[in-house]
């Protein structure tokens, strides 16, 4: 596994970490069976930590648009009332190539991505935190201390800017 996507201990955001060599199933997997409830967390903002050591090769468009129909068919639907809720996604990757590839992901799918989801690519967590309105001291290093005990990676994982 290189993707695991879970709530927040405090359940007020959807926490999502990428490590390793990413398998596009893995992360399809993650979205369509989360293990919580999809339409309890549709309303949440999302944080995904991207390992600087994560490889990425195989996100490809076609790929990036499997993730956004998977993402907007499971906490999107069109029947669904929390649809057009306001919510975000900030995925921090401290790699600029990681950083690039994800950038390049949501561009070439923000025309699946139609739901209302503000998207944004972070090279810290700090920034990604304030930008969801979570600054809150330490929650970056808590956060981080959980990626590192479910996953192993995460070792050189920068919590704020350098």
């Amino acid at each position: 596994m290189s993707y695991v996507l879970r709530l927040a201990i405090d359940r007020t955001l959807i926490v999502g970490f990428m490590w390793g060599h990413v398998n596009p199933d893995d992360i399809l997997s993650g979205i369509r069976n989360p293990e919580f409830d999809p339409a309890e967390a549709a309303s949440l903002d999302t944080l995904i930590l991207v390992d600087p050591d994560a490889r990425l090769s195989d996100l490809t468009p076609q790929v990036g648009r499997e993730i956004a129909l998977a993402d907007k068919e499971t906490y999107f639907s069109e029947s669904d009332q929390l649809r057009h809720l306001p919510v975000k996604l900030a995925v921090v990757c401290p790699n600029p190539v990681s950083l690039v590839t994800m950038r390049l992901l949501f561009g070439m799918t923000d025309q699946i991505a139609d739901y209302d989801e503000d998207r944004q690519t972070f090279e810290d967590m700090e920034s990604a935190l304030t930008w969801l309105d979570r600054p809150e001291p330490d929650r970056g290093a808590q956060l981080i201390d959980e990626a590192r005990r479910m996953t192993g990676a995460f070792t050189r994982f920068p919590v704020s800017a350098p």
